[in-house]
């Protein structure tokens, strides 16, 4: 991996550790990197993140519209964060292709359409680019 990309996801590292973690191949994974999605995973962190630019899916995730899109497992819980940087305030769909206990809690503008075999979100995200949260529990 290239240290430049590294670096901007460790803003103030020193260089050792930017090159440690750029000759790492296993801490961190591109899942997308192109005109509809920058999207990337650390597992050690439990952590996949991704901005749609446009309707696409990556690393398990789906976006209806342009959305910025936070996973983060801890144990047995995951809390996705969703925000829609575009600002239109359009209601739009994020799906998460992972299998899904329960419900522990949604903000207001999150409607849970389902919630099985995958996650599927309706986010209303009004005109301010806020963060919506949708925490659940895993299973599988």
């Amino acid at each position: 991996m290239n240290a430049s990309y590294v670096y901007v996801l460790l803003p103030g590292a020193t260089r050792r550790t930017v090159a440690a973690r750029a000759a790492d191949r296993h801490w961190l994974s591109v899942l997308a990197n192109d005109g509809t999605c920058q999207a990337v995973r650390v597992p050690s962190l439990g952590l996949t993140a991704a901005t749609f630019w446009q309707a696409g899916t990556a690393g398990g995730l789906t976006a209806s519209a342009g959305a910025s899109v936070l996973v983060r497992r801890r144990g047995r819980t995951a809390t996705l964060c969703v925000s829609e940087p575009p600002r239109t305030g359009e209601p739009l769909e994020i799906t998460w292709d992972h299998p899904v206990g329960a419900v522990i809690r949604a903000d207001d503008a999150v409607e849970v359409i389902s919630a099985d075999r995958r996650l599927r979100l309706r986010v209303t995200p009004g005109r301010a680019c806020a963060t919506h949260r949708c925490e659940v529990t895993l299973t599988g």
